[in-house]
Order: C-alpha cells, then structure tokens, then sequence
C-alpha cells in the first residue's frame, strides 16, 4: 500500500474534531454579538442593584468578554453609549463643554 496515495485509509476521512471545532467556533461567532447586545440589560440591573443576590465575582464574570471594546479607543465610544443608553451612571463625573 502506497502511503502517498490520496486514497490512503489515513488520509480519505476528514477527522471528526475539525467539524465540531468548525462549529464550535461558527457558534461562538454567532453568540458573541448576541451577548455583547445583552449585556446592556444586564449591566442596567446590575446598576439598579436587582442582581445583588449573585456573588460578585459571577457578576464581574458576565463583562469579562465584553474587555477588548472597553480598551479599543475605536469602539469604547459606541460600546460606552450603548451601555449608558440600558443605564445613565448616576456617579458620572460632571464634564463641561
């Protein structure tokens, strides 16, 4: 038997943990921008203190994804309005234009 061949027993079947790797990562594009829509609502009861029955590391869990937009200087602008849009903070500091 040839080992070169392309019709090698080795070498005809696409191994199985591609597709789901394929998926997995199809799945997380798809989820990500519905999380980062979420987090809004969420950040706004969390300000509101509604999820104060969570421990507080599971809360501060919740925005760890959401980190590369608050250090982007491209997108912390709209990520920030979208964010005070769900929930104006009341301890803003006062900026004069």
């Amino acid at each position: 038997m040839n080992v070169f061949a392309t019709d090698h027993p080795i070498n005809a079947k696409v191994p199985r943990s591609f597709r789901r790797l394929r998926r997995w990562l199809l799945v997380g594009l798809l989820v990500y921008p519905v999380w980062l829509l979420l987090l809004g609502p969420f950040w706004a009861l969390d300000g509101r203190g509604v999820l104060d029955v969570l421990p507080f590391k599971a809360r501060q869990l919740v925005y760890l994804p959401a980190v590369p937009f608050c250090y982007s200087p491209s997108f912390y602008a709209v990520f920030d309005g979208y964010m005070n849009w769900w929930y104006p903070d009341p301890n803003a500091a006062e900026t004069t234009w």
